[in-house]
């Protein structure tokens, strides 16, 4: 398939409503909603492509999309556009196999809304991949109770009301015992500061001076008489 030069919106493209309704009235298995995904679809992987440095091949177009990669970026632009009701949506719209996809792109191909290239066929699409396992696997059990356990793990960290009381139990608790230690130091700085005062204002004791007293004298020192003989 290859990407004439349509606008980018659709719905608002009077030759494309025109063409979906000629195919619906010739060809009733699909909504309209249906063509309108496949085409936006379109858009959406050429422009996801990595452009290939290799010339094209003969014969096929320069922005020519294979059958598996028009499959693969209509499954990813369904996950990002409808995520878990992309099944209930292709259902709506009459889609529930590759094979009517490929019907659709074939359909818009003949209403010259596609071009295609020399090998491009239906059977390209048949059966190339399971619609349901592309659309539904991320959303599976495994993947929601992976999601799950990191949610709780989340939560886990943020608050809840019974830690927020503990936290503020315990805030409390340490401003009553700064309170008090700084009550207390305050008493005492008033303490000593009033013991200061006193000390200040009251008057000082006069000494009496001093006694000198001068230095005894010691007596002359005698001999003693020696006793006769």
């Amino acid at each position: 398939m290859s990407e004439p030069s349509e606008p980018a919106d659709y719905s608002n493209d009077p030759a494309f409503a025109g063409a979906v309704e000629k195919i619906i009235a010739s060809d009733p298995r699909f909504a309209r909603g249906a063509y309108y995904f496949v085409r936006t679809g379109l858009d959406h992987t050429v422009k996801g492509m990595t452009k290939s440095t290799k010339p094209p091949k003969a014969g096929v177009p320069r922005s020519h999309v294979t059958a598996r990669q028009l499959l693969n970026g209509l499954c990813e632009f369904a996950l990002e556009q409808y995520g878990p009701m992309s099944l209930t949506l292709f259902a709506r719209w009459g889609i529930t196999t590759t094979d009517d996809i490929g019907a659709i792109v074939f359909n818009l191909i003949e209403a010259n809304i596609l071009g295609r290239s020399n090998t491009d066929s239906r059977d390209d699409f048949k059966n190339t991949l399971d619609l349901k396992s592309e659309l539904h696997s991320p959303f599976t059990p495994q993947v929601r109770t992976r999601l799950c356990v990191l949610i709780a793990a989340m939560r886990a960290e943020l608050p809840t009301p019974e830690k927020t009381r503990r936290r503020a139990r315990r805030k409390t608790a340490a401003a009553d015992a700064n309170a008090d230690a700084n009550a207390d130091d305050a008493v005492a700085d008033d303490n000593a500061d009033a013991a200061d005062k006193v000390a200040a204002a009251a008057p000082a004791k006069k000494g009496k001076p001093p006694r000198h007293e001068p230095p005894r004298r010691k007596p002359p020192h005698r001999k003693k008489p020696k006793p006769d003989a």
